[in-house]
This record gives structure tokens, sequence and C-alpha cells, in this order.
């Protein structure tokens, strides 16, 4: 006989089902056609005995009978999307987020209802929010700790399904719909079924509205994706980012019409940054740093749906012959001309840096000397542009204007980059270098330049002003005002000015921290920028912007990112979604090769490995790990005077990579140079405190030249940190235990070290099998303490191990 239990959750099954089976015919009904009859969902799955449209509707009917207009219920607070907001017509769905005061709520009523049509839609949710996405390879020592607000955590959510969230778009063009939530205590009956003749406790309102524009985005927005993980080298300099970690960062092609965005370029070993697309999006210009290499190289290339940027379509500021001598440009922040034939690039630059360890604002960073310099594409030749090159004043962040003929950009008289030898610590420092510059126009005249002319409302306003960029139609300028420096700064927000100068107005999208990084739709009804107003991780936003410049409250961009990464530069390509398939490098290339040598050196195969680093080098001669690499294989095949010039080179190169000291002492070991290979040994863990393997090595050294207590300390360190990385069951925290059990055994502590030996075994046995070569050893290891301990004690009187 089948049990009560079982029949009760065969019963509920069937209703789900009906439920499902209900709502799939009602939206098939619905596709392409206008509302024409209530809409009652309860698809959220936390909400109890979800029982599709019938039961659901008695239950909504229920409540909103229970409701009544003249009283005034405790409020809720719409956090997202702000009221008014106005969303493109292809955009995903958004996230509806809301506070309400009354605690007891637990369940909450969304109504949408429609100007021109009478029907409406109602969902019921439990306003559980789902769990941020997080990249464990983006945490680290500087962000770990990060956790989101109690507000944030506490908000109730809902987002509504794609058909859904379609219907709501069909019927909101153009005219405003409204989004009322309402709280309620949950009805103690277990099913809507049952509930739908209770009468349940209203509690709280509120409502926003929301539009949808009748002009589209029209194309792909194309960004970087970074972590925000700055790290400290052994001499206290802060990194932005480490050079290990530069493989961390790709570069994504965001269609907002999908619920995620596509990575394009990955694994580059290099700092590439800044880029632009010319105006017909057939022409990207890209930084392209390569790792302690040329960081003025710059690459130029034809967009396509698999690019390849090859050694040709490389050109180097480097190479700018009217530079001071000795000085290596960068080029910052180039832009590609309209008509894709100009670059135009900021040179013979003096830079503000300073970088900062609270991963919030990490760097700050804006240029206090340059000139103007053109790069012309058909014959290579790169000259200053009259009238932005004169070196009493800083010229920066110059922006095209639509015909190509002029150009908007940031000017202030030039200084140094440092006013002070006290470094500044954070943001907003007052040891960071004051800087504020005003927006200038003038014409370009085929690289003849021209009368720069101050732009009146965005100059001599005690701010600085920067990145301006012109409206596709050339009637708006927007650009970022801040107290200093430019862009990238806590108070940075939005202006937008008349082209020809005038009143200057703050706009509506700004949110509460750092707004920049803009670009225009081709349509120039759309905005998209960079704001860290809902999160420290860089998020992208969405204004519309009317005929007389009027913009909506700021959309978001969902799931552009894992939820501790950022997004960066984000910019409209002028071509469809699916224009760019993806990009590589011969840097790109060169990394490849790098972890195919790796995976072969792993194996053993060193003549192999050999090749691909060779392989690697060839391509980009200026990766340190590279060269350390070689240098160790050469070792491991014996090769030792050949390591060491390996070695050497990529310590020349990067003299923070902890691993190259690391290889150096090990060669140097194997030659009997023992003292040279413990200062290496060193000098690697003065870089990176945390490196087992260093620590290891150091140990056994540190045994055999007697200085044993140093050399306990040193391996159980090694073991705790390859514990706490790689897990309490590997093996190589086995072997980490078996050597400090053997150092222990060497000082007379033989309980402690039989306990360690005991717990390296068990980890071999579980981890590699009991006929394992290292599991045979480690018991070997145990049976000969053992054996010498019943020794100790016969001969003493001392305990034995048990």
């Amino acid at each position: 006989m089948i049990s009560r239990t079982i029949r009760n959750l065969l019963i509920i099954f069937l209703i789900l089902a009906a439920g499902a089976i209900s709502v799939f015919f009602l939206y098939r009904f619905l596709e392409d056609r206008p509302l024409s009859r209530d809409l009652f969902l309860a698809l959220d799955k936390d909400t109890s005995s979800i029982a599709g449209p019938k039961p659901a509707a008695g239950l909504i009917r229920s409540i909103l009978a229970s409701i009544v207009p003249e009283r005034e219920y405790s409020p809720i607070t719409l956090d997202y999307p702000f009221n008014k907001s106005i969303f493109p017509s292809e955009i995903v769905a958004p996230t509806f987020l809301w506070h309400d005061s009354e605690k007891a709520a637990d369940l909450w009523l969304i109504d949408i209802t429609f100007k021109n049509n009478p029907f409406h839609i109602y969902a019921l949710t439990a306003g559980k929010q789902v769990e941020p996405q997080i990249d464990p390879e983006a945490v680290s020592w500087s962000n770990e700790n990060y956790r989101r607000s109690d507000y944030d955590v506490s908000a109730k959510a809902w987002t509504p399904d794609e058909r859904t969230w379609d219907v709501v778009k069909r019927h909101c063009v153009e005219s405003f719909g409204t989004v009322t939530v309402t709280g309620f205590r949950s009805p103690a009956s277990t099913s809507f079924a049952e509930a739908s003749g209770s009468k349940p406790e209203i509690l709280s309102r509120a409502n926003m509205q929301l539009m949808v524009s009748k002009d589209p985005v029209g194309v792909p927005i194309f960004y970087r994706d970074v972590p925000l993980m700055p790290s400290e080298t052994s001499t206290g300099v802060i990194k932005p980012l480490a050079n290990e970690a530069m493989p961390l960062i790709v570069w994504r092609l965001r269609d907002i019409s999908k619920p995620s965005a596509r990575v394009v370029l990955r694994d580059m070993p290099t700092c590439v940054n800044c880029h632009t697309f010319s105006r017909d999006g057939k022409v990207l210009g890209m930084d392209m740093d390569g790792p302690q290499g040329d960081k003025g190289a710059y690459a130029l290339a034809k967009v396509g749906k698999n690019m390849v940027i090859a050694a040709d379509d490389i050109i180097t500021w480097s190479s700018y012959r009217y530079s001071p001598k000795g000085h290596m440009n960068f080029g910052l922040f180039s832009q590609v001309s309209p008509d894709g034939k100009y670059v135009i690039s900021t040179l013979n630059e003096s830079t503000f840096v300073a970088n900062y360890s609270d991963f919030r604002f990490l760097q700050s960073f804006y240029p206090t000397r340059g000139i103007f310099v053109v790069y012309y594409r058909d014959t290579g030749r790169m000259e200053p542009l009259p009238g932005a090159n004169d070196p009493n004043y800083v010229h920066t962040n110059a922006c095209w204007s639509p015909d190509g003929r002029g150009i908007v950009f940031s000017r202030a008289k030039a200084k140094d980059n440092y006013e002070t030898q006290v470094m500044p610590k954070h943001v907003n420092d007052p040891n960071e270098t004051l800087i504020q510059y005003d927006l200038y126009t003038m014409p370009f005249n085929d690289g003849a330049g021209g009368l720069p002319t101050r732009l009146e409302g965005a100059s001599q306003n005690g701010m600085s002003n920067s990145f301006a960029r012109y409206s596709p139609d050339g009637k708006w300028i927007v650009f970022v005002r801040t107290n200093k420096g430019q862009l990238m700064r806590p108070d940075s927000k939005l202006y937008i000015i008349p082209a020809q100068g005038g009143k200057t107005r703050e706009m509506s999208c700004n949110l509460s921290l750092m707004n920049s990084w803009h670009s225009w739709s081709p349509n120039g009804r759309w905005l998209v920028f960079a704001s860290k107003g809902f999160s420290p991780f860089t998020q992208m936003f969405l204004t519309h912007i009317d005929e007389s410049g009027n913009d909506s409250p700021a959309i978001l961009i969902p799931n552009s990112t894992a939820a501790n990464r950022a997004v960066n530069i984000p910019e409209f390509l002028y071509n469809s979604p699916d224009a760019i398939a993806s990009i590589s490098t011969p840097v790109q290339d060169s990394y490849r090769h790098f972890l195919k040598a790796k995976e072969l050196a792993d194996s053993g195969q060193y003549a192999e490995a050999l090749e691909e680093l060779e392989k690697s080098l060839a391509l980009n001669p200026y990766y340190a790990k590279a060269h350390s690499d070689k240098g160790y294989i050469l070792f491991r095949m014996g090769k030792y005077q050949e390591a060491i010039a390996c070695i050497e080179k990529a310590i020349q190169l990067d003299p923070e990579l902890a691993m190259a000291y690391y290889d150096y002492g090990s060669v140097l070991e194997s030659m009997g140079r023992i003292d040279e290979a413990i200062n290496m040994y060193n000098r690697a863990l003065e870089i990176k405190p945390k490196f087992p393997g260093a620590l290891n090595n150091l140990a056994k050294l540190l045994k055999n030249t007697g200085r044993l207590e140093e050399a306990v300390s040193m391996m159980r360190r090694a073991a705790e940190i390859w514990e706490e990385s790689l897990g309490s069951k590997h093996p190589q925290v086995a072997g980490a235990l078996g050597n400090l059990a053997g150092l222990l055994k060497a000082t007379g502590r033989l309980e402690e070290a039989e306990a360690l030996y005991q717990r390296a075994v068990k980890i071999f046995e579980e981890s590699l099998g009991p006929e394992h070569p290292h599991t045979k050893m480690a018991k070997k290891e145990l049976e000969r303490l053992l054996k010498e301990g019943q020794q100790k004690t016969m001969d003493g009187g001392q305990k034995a191990p048990q």
C-alpha cells in the first residue's frame, strides 16, 4: 500500500506538471501578441507548493481583494531598477531589488500594469537572491576579506524569466509601465489552492515606473574584464597586478540581448589595455605592451571574425624621432580616426602614477606633460600636431569629431609628475600631484592642426575636465569632471555639454562612486559607461539620451563578469554582434607554447619542452618566466652553465621573479655551491615569503650545515603553506610532513616525528596507493624510526614511540 507521504508527493508532482504546461501554453499564446488577459505567475522556485496559474490566480486574487486602497502600508524601498528607468528593447531582464520595512513579510506580489493595456502581469516571489558568481582565481590577499554590505545581502530580489520580460518590453515601448511590489505574510496553508480562500495579511507596498525605448542599442560592447588584486614586491612596491596574474585578464564582446558575454581574447602575459575602433568598426587599435619589453607597442588591425594581430600590425611609439634622448614613449590614450587613416596619441609624456594596496581604487594615473603626435597609416610616419605640441602644456584624451575634421581634448599647464618625495598611500591622499585639465577643441586639418580654443562650460571651473567624447551627430560632448586628475576617481561624474560649448549639465545616470569610461552608440541614443556605484568591482551601465541631451537613470548590464572582477574600458563596436569571435597575437601564441612546455616538462619530456620554449621566446623574447623555465629544463638535462645563463637573463628582465631565484638555487645546490644556493633561496623568500618549495629546499641545506632548529622552522612553514593551498590529503603535503619528521628525528623529538610519519603514510596510501614508491619509502622511514626508538629505550630507558 502506498504511504500517505508518497501519495502527497505524487499529487504535488502532478500539480507542478499541470501548472508548468498551463504556463507554457499561456506563453505560447502571448508570443508576438498583445496581452489579452491577466497573466498569473508562480514560477519562483522558492514560493511554497508551486501550482501553476490556476491556484496561483486564486491566491493573487485574495491578495488583491485584501488591499485597502486608502490605507498607507509600510514602505518598501525599491533599490533597482530606478524609477523612470528606460531600457533598450533588446536587453536581457533586470533583477528587481528591494528592501521591505516589514520584517514579517515573507512573500511578495509583483504587479505590472501598462498604460495602453488593461491587463496585468502578476508574479509571486519569495524574494531570494541568487548567490553571486565568484572567480576563485581572482581572489588574493588584497581582496579576500571583502564582503558585500549587510544592506546588499539583505535585499529581496526577483528576475523575470525571458518570456515574461519579453511581454513586459513589448507593452512598455515609449510609455511607462508600473511595477508595484506588495509584501504580505505567507498563508499558513501548504498550497496555493488551499490558500486561495484565505485572507492574506497585507503589510507593505511601493511602486516604480519603467519604459522601453524605441531606440535600439544595435551594436555589441567590447571591454576588458580584469581582476582587482594588487600585489606587493619584496621591497614593498605595490603593483596593480602581479606579472604572473596578467593572463587572468580577458577581453569580451557583449551582445546585450544575450545572458552573458563571450571571451574573444585571453591568455595574454602582458598589459594590453586601452583600445579604440574606427567609426566604421573596421579597424581596431590597441596597446600591446610586452612583459618588461616595449611599453610603446601599439597594434592596428582589421576587424574580422578570427583576428590575428601579427608582428606587421604592431607599431611602436618609441620610434618617434623627436623624443628627448633616452625617453621611451608609452603612447597614452591613443585614438584611431573615424576613417581609420590616422592615430593620435600623447607622446613625450610624463605621468603621475601611484599604486595602492586598496583594490577598490588601486591606482592613480594621469599625465602631467605630453604633446599630441599623429601616426599616418599610409606612410608610417609620426608627426607632432601643430597647436597641440607645446611642451609647456600637457595634452591628453584626444577624441575625434565624427567627421574627423577636429578634436576635443584635455589640456593643462605642464608640471613635474611628482610634486613631493612622499608617495601617496591611497587615492585622494594629499601627496597626489594636483592637476586640473580644461577641455579644448581645435581643427585637425589633415594633420596641419590649428589654434586650440577653450571649451566654455568645461574649463576654468575649479575642477578637472577630461575624457571628452563627441556624440555621433556632433551635437553633444560627454566628459568626466573630478576634483583632480582624470577618469577613475571616486568623485568622477559624467557631464553633458553642447559641442560648441555652453551650459553644462550633470547627468542623471551618475551613481554614487566613480563614473567614467563612456562610449556612444551609433544612433547617439545610448551611452555605455563604467561605475563603482553598485560594487567596488566596476560594472557596466547604460543610459538613454534624448535629442535634447536629457539622460535616464543608469541601467546595469548584468552578468558582464564575475562578481569579484571588474569591467574596464567599455566601448561600442560599430559592427555586428558576431563581428569578432577571437583575437590572437604573437604574445598570446608565445604563452601557449610556454604552457605546452610546462606540460611536457612535468611529464619528463625535457627535449620536447625545450623546443616549445624556444618557440615561445622567438615570439616574445621579453618573457622572463620562459627564460627561467628554459634554465630549469637545461639544469634537469645536466647543462648547468647554459641553465645559469638563461636564469640570469630572466632575472635581468624581471628582478622580482621569485621562481628564477629558486631555479638558480637548485642549479647551484647541484653544483655544490651551497652558500650561494642558500642566498638564492633566501632571495626567493624575500620576494615571495609563502614559497613552500624554497622553504623546503632551504631547510634541507640548513640541516646539512648543522642549523637544525632553523631547518625545522622552515620545513614546518613549508608543510603548513602546502596544506593550506593544496588540502590536507595531497601527496605534496605528505612529502613535506615526511621531510619535517626526518628533521624532528634528527633533533631527538621522536614522538612528534612518529606522528608526522604516520600522517604521511596515510596520505600517500589514500592518494597514491600502498604500492607507490613514495608510500613504501614513508613506511620504511616510519619502521626505521620505531626501531631506533626501541633501541634507545633498551639502551637508556627512554620511552619508545608507540
